[in-house]
């Protein structure tokens, strides 16, 4: 999963197939091209966010419930780089 952080308002969105979304200032926006890569265009940055420890996460709290240590689920995210092969930038060669 795509995220977009708007550097500009710090909204962040998630990115849909084919439908272009923006963030609440209008700055940058993205959508998925496919089922794996997108494009953006704006001062983002893209986050990700790992489809399978996200679907563990989920079950395991569905199943177990709250943790004791009060901070949930952990799942991976990460910050995809400039230049990451499944990210276009608009705009930009």
């Amino acid at each position: 999963m795509k995220l977009l952080f708007c550097r500009s308002c710090h909204d962040i969105i998630a990115l849909l197939p084919t439908l272009t979304r923006r963030c609440i200032c209008g700055q940058c926006a993205g959508r998925y091209t496919d089922n794996v890569n997108a494009e953006v265009e704006g001062d983002c940055i893209v986050l990700g966010i790992g489809n399978k420890s996200l679907v563990h996460a989920m079950r395991e709290h569905a199943k177990h419930g709250d943790l004791d240590t009060g901070l949930g689920r952990r799942f991976d995210a990460f910050i995809l780089p400039d230049g990451a092969p499944t990210v276009t930038r608009k705009g930009k060669s």
